[in-house]
């Protein structure tokens, strides 16, 4: 129920699915909208002007058309509570919860009512149908089994409203606020808010340890805390996948190292659950921008290059590939420049083990930057697919023309942004800067480099290197969200991203060579503080060190 709390006992008939004798005859598979879909369902209603509604069909599976079984009628014993004789049978005349084909028939029962309203499903997402007017996109819809997220015009709302409710019965119907998909959804006039404070503060927890056992960092769980630490570990990864983006390469990581979890491991794991709970009311922002003028911001960033070996309980060793490959999706009005931050919507994001072994920092960072391109590229499918319905899949390179993955070289911003991928790979950055693949020692990595050429070249782009402390995927390729760089939380917090002037940044490294070693407090305070005579007299208090480098790149005007 909505509110920190506040919940409702709930009931209903399940028959047994597993006894089913036409069990293998017909199909169970139902899809499910991804997460990245919701958010781009919401950024694109919001940016279109569309009112929206949340819908909760009840008892959804019984409304669905009736049940058709080849091999004849299906009978199910009466459960308790019913008030029938004991051995009653009862005929199934349409799906109910449990049966194993009952989601799909529904699925398929929404859909074909929604096709006789003129609907047209997505050809990329199932979930998502749109239905256009004279080529203007007059509602759309987004489908989790029995939730209907319902985006329509000011002028249409009422009329689908009363169409859908003439067809099913629903348990509620709201407007522009309501829990979905285990979020709290917000629609404002220029934003929408998604959040998952009630599911934070009342599921998560930090595991205690007994006293002793944190000075062993390698020792593994015993099987009480193993328990404990995979059922919040399982409740955490709920959370990252959907609102909280910085959560994500850390359960990733712990995932993996699941079967062997360690003292280490849990820690890692409370620290985070801390930092969550400390930010459980921060939402997802999605801002409103003109769809013509949008812009897809990619950042990816590879850690963990070298493998060490794994000790498993029989005492033998194994190589284990510790590479996590990790990006990030924003969408803006314009591109990030190193003097004014813009507003940012995270659209999707992701942290997982590359796809093969790699052997150097240039390898993992090249596939890493190969895989959030091919996000970009399938987030621009999606939108032109849904705002102009012109994508098929003998010439979809076609359709994407008009939504380039990085900034085109006729823009009049090019000559002071020139990409909107970015990497804080310098290697990568130079080898895609002079078209050049990579030495004959790493033949794998140039083919992951020529393909990145040749998809920037195809949309006429370029690419941009941003120094580490700026690198908003750096949280994602760590376990320990303590050592991460802190861009991500601080878009996360603002909504706003701003790249450094990598011209500059690299002039400045060239000329001091531990320049590069300064600490990320100095660096943040490099950038926000250069001017501001109270942090001189702050750093000079704190660390005599940040000091020189602060001179060293300050300006000296300011500090006379």
């Amino acid at each position: 129920m909505p509110g920190i709390g506040n919940f409702k006992y709930k009931s209903r008939w399940c028959v047994l699915g597993h006894g089913d004798p036409d069990s293998g005859s017909y199909k169970t598979f139902s899809p499910m909208p991804s997460t990245e879909a919701i958010s781009l369902f919401f950024q694109i209603a919001l940016c279109l002007g569309l009112k929206m509604s949340f819908a909760d069909v009840k008892s959804a599976f019984c409304q669905s058309n009736p049940l058709n079984r080849p091999q004849g009628p299906l009978f199910a014993e009466a459960c308790a509570g019913l008030g029938l004789p004991k051995g009653t049978l009862v005929e199934l005349i349409v799906p109910v919860y449990g049966l194993d084909d009952a989601p799909i028939r529904w699925h398929h029962t929404v859909l074909e009512f929604l096709f006789s309203l003129g609907f047209e499903r997505s050809l990329f997402e199932p979930c998502w149908l749109t239905k256009k007017i004279n080529g203007k996109i007059e509602a759309m819809i987004m489908l989790e089994v029995d939730d209907f997220n319902i985006a329509s015009s000011p002028e249409y709302q009422a009329e689908l409203q009363k169409l859908l409710q003439e067809r099913f019965q629903f348990g509620k119907w709201e407007f522009d606020a309501a829990d979905f998909a285990g979020r709290t959804v917000r629609f404002e006039k220029d934003k929408v808010t998604m959040s998952q404070e009630k599911y934070i503060t009342e599921k998560l927890h930090q595991i205690k340890v007994p006293r002793g056992m944190l000075s062993i960092k390698e020792e593994l769980l015993n099987a009480e805390l193993f328990e404990e630490y995979r059922s919040m570990l399982y409740r955490v990864s709920w959370v990252a996948h959907q609102t909280r983006p910085e959560a994500a390469g850390i359960v990733s990581l712990l995932s993996s190292r699941l079967n062997r979890a360690t003292i280490h491991d849990l820690c890692c794991l409370n620290k985070l659950v801390h930092h969550i709970k400390g930010t459980a009311n921060q939402p997802l922002v999605l801002h409103k921008f003109d769809l013509e003028k949008m812009v897809l911001i990619a950042a990816s960033d590879a850690g963990g290059v070298s493998s060490e070996p794994a000790r498993k309980e029989s005492g033998d060793e194994e190589l284990e590939d510790t590479v996590q490959g990790a990006w990030v999706i924003l969408a803006s009005d314009r591109m990030p420049s190193a003097s004014q931050a813009v507003r940012v919507s995270i659209l999707s994001w992701r942290s997982a083990k590359l796809k093969r072994r790699v052997s150097s920092t240039l390898a993992g960072e090249a596939l890493a930057f190969n895989q959030a391109l091919a996000e970009v590229e399938w987030l621009q499918l999606m939108i032109r697919d849904i705002l102009h319905g012109d994508v098929h899949k003998e010439d979809w390179k076609k359709s994407i023309v008009p939504f380039i993955t990085v900034l085109s070289s006729e823009c009049e911003l090019k000559s002071r942004l020139q990409q909107c991928s970015v990497t804080d790979a310098k290697s990568l950055f130079d080898a895609i800067s002079k078209e050049s693949t990579t030495s004959r020692q790493d033949r794998r990595t140039a083919i992951e480099i020529a393909i990145i050429l040749d998809t920037i070249k195809q949309s006429s782009s370029s690419v941009r290197w941003s120094p580490h402390p700026k690198m908003i995927a750096d949280v994602l390729t760590k376990d320990n969200i303590a050592k991460s760089n802190g861009a991500l939380e601080e878009v996360l917090r603002t909504s706003r991203l701003s790249i450094w002037d990598e011209h500059e940044e690299l002039r400045l490294r060239k000329e001091n060579p531990g320049f590069k070693l300064r600490s990320r407090r100095a660096s943040e305070r490099i950038r926000s503080e250069s001017s501001n005579l109270l942090a001189i007299a702050s750093l000079v208090n704190k660390n005599f060190g940040e000091l020189l480098n602060y001179f060293h790149i300050g300006d000296m005007s300011a500090c006379a």
